[in-house]
């Protein structure tokens, strides 16, 4: 097995040559590492298919090749481990958040590297690649903040395997902490509290889906001068971040209330970063 391993190492090193983005080598190796502690606690897993399918996790990520069917890591395979080929693959396509979400993979191989993937993308180590990434792609500092709450924060609750949970729990706790510090340091204190612009991430339970809320806080969103999102989620409520002053925000939440078949039943705030250059209202 280690001089299978050792050549993916090699082949992933080449690969990621010159990779500043936050995907690069070192972060292969992260997840390598992650998995195989993972999966010293998980005896019933594959530890051959686990080390491969993390080593070569993103050799096809869309956002870094231009590859179909996994055809960087079929090649590595096809000299290497043709048996694994097929086990590899599924649980390479298993992991990608912006494809599967919250979906667990449907093996136990699968469902170590998506927790390893997802715990290099948490603490001081996803603070840094989310900076990395954001800076590769012209983003500033505020639009890079709002993948926190789009995805970073969201991963804990996420994790499949035990060790893994254990392991979230102070990478999360972690991410809490520095977003309340850049709080703390970006207040500007020269806005009286009505002209000051504000952020809040809402989460609405009750009649919320399906109802046209999403529509009427669009509407209202722009009629008022805000910005932000608001989505679905799968457990039925509505989650929306908002950006405004508080008497605009107020106003959009009204607006949503009166809606025919909109009943809120609980609202569940909390006050975030300001993202400084957002524009528009998205859902």
């Amino acid at each position: 097995m280690q001089t299978i391993i050792d050549a993916a190492i090699g082949y992933i090193r080449t690969l990621f040559e010159g990779n500043a983005d936050g995907h690069g080598f070192d972060h292969q190796m992260r997840v390598y590492g992650i998995a195989m502690r993972i999966a010293d606690e998980e005896p019933e897993a594959d530890r051959e298919v686990v080390a491969l399918a993390a080593l070569l996790h993103d050799a096809d990520d869309p956002k870094l090749f231009k590859t179909e069917d996994n055809a960087h890591a079929r090649h590595f395979l096809a000299e290497y481990a043709p048996d694994k080929a097929e086990q590899v693959c599924a649980a390479i396509n298993a992991v990608s958040y912006s494809k599967n979400g919250t979906q667990a993979p449907a093996t136990i191989e699968g469902r170590i590297v998506q927790d390893a993937d997802r715990l290099d993308a948490m603490g001081a180590v996803g603070i840094a690649r989310t900076f990395a990434y954001g800076g590769a792609h012209g983003r500033g500092l505020e639009s890079s903040l709002a993948h926190f709450h789009e995805k970073l924060l969201r991963l804990r609750d996420g994790m499949n395997t035990d060790a893994a949970k254990k392991m979230a729990e102070s990478r999360h706790a972690f991410l809490e902490a520095y977003l309340a510090e850049w709080e703390r340091e970006t207040v500007t204190g020269k806005a009286s509290p009505s002209q000051r612009l504000i952020r809040r991430r809402l989460v609405f339970t009750g009649a919320v889906q399906g109802v046209g809320f999403r529509y009427r806080a669009r509407h209202a969103a722009d009629l008022y001068g805000c910005t932000g999102w608001v989505r679905n989620e799968y457990d039925g409520s509505v989650v929306m971040e908002i950006q405004g002053t508080e008497e605009q925000i107020d106003q959009v939440i009204l607006a949503v209330e009166r809606g025919t078949f909109v009943r809120i039943e609980n609202m569940e705030a909390k006050t975030i970063p300001v993202i400084g250059d957002e524009r528009g209202f998205r859902g």
